[in-house]
C-alpha cells in the first residue's frame, strides 16, 4: 500500500505547477525527471513501485495525507492541469457537470435533446444516479433555461461556466 512517506520518498510534487518529478534514479528515470505520462483520455498517469495512479489523486495524497473520498476534479476541466489550487473533492456527478459539452450533442444544449415523436424539445438531468425528466418545450432554449435552473440548484459551483447564463 502506498503510503504519504513512500510517494515522497520517489516523487516530488510542484503544487504551483502539477508537475511531479522523480527523486530516485533507476536503469529508466533519472533524479529530476518529470514523472508520469499523458494517457489517450487526457489524465497524467504515473507508476510508483511498479502500481500506476492518476497524477491528480496523487497530487491530492502527496499535500492531503488522505486519498480522496470520491473523486478530484479539475475546476478548469483540462485534465493534465494538476496544480493543487485547480484540483477539489467531488461527488462523480458533481465531476460529470464540470465537463464540456459533447461534441456529439446535437441540440447545442446539455441536458436537451428532441422528441422525435412530437418534435418539441426536452430537458432532462442525471441526479443521484437516476435520469430525472424536467419537461418537454416549443425550443431548445427554453429547454435548456429548465435545465439550467434545475442544475444550478443540485450542482452550484460545479457547474461548468460554458454552461451558466451570462
Amino acid at each position: 500500500m502506498l503510503t504519504q512517506a513512500i510517494l515522497k520518498k520517489y516523487l516530488h510534487y510542484n503544487s504551483e505547477t502539477g508537475i511531479f518529478t522523480h527523486l530516485i534514479s533507476t536503469n529508466q528515470v533519472k533524479v529530476g525527471c518529470v514523472a508520469g505520462n499523458i494517457r489517450e483520455s487526457g489524465y497524467v498517469y504515473i507508476k510508483v513501485k511498479g502500481k500506476g495512479y492518476m497524477a491528480h489523486c496523487l497530487a491530492w495524497f502527496y499535500v492531503h495525507g488522505v486519498w480522496p473520498e470520491f473523486e478530484i476534479d479539475h475546476e478548469d476541466t483540462i485534465k493534465h492541469h494538476n496544480w493543487l489550487s485547480n484540483l477539489r473533492p467531488a461527488t462523480h456527478s458533481q465531476n460529470m457537470h464540470n465537463t464540456r459539452l459533447r461534441k456529439d450533442n446535437l441540440a447545442g444544449y446539455r441536458g436537451v435533446s428532441k422528441h422525435h415523436k412530437n418534435e418539441r424539445w426536452v430537458a432532462q438531468i442525471s441526479y443521484k444516479g437516476k435520469q430525472r425528466y424536467l419537461g418537454c418545450f416549443n425550443t431548445p432554449e427554453e429547454a435548456y433555461a429548465r435545465y439550467l435552473l434545475f442544475a444550478e440548484k443540485i450542482h452550484g459551483e460545479f457547474l461548468h461556466e460554458s454552461l451558466k447564463q451570462s
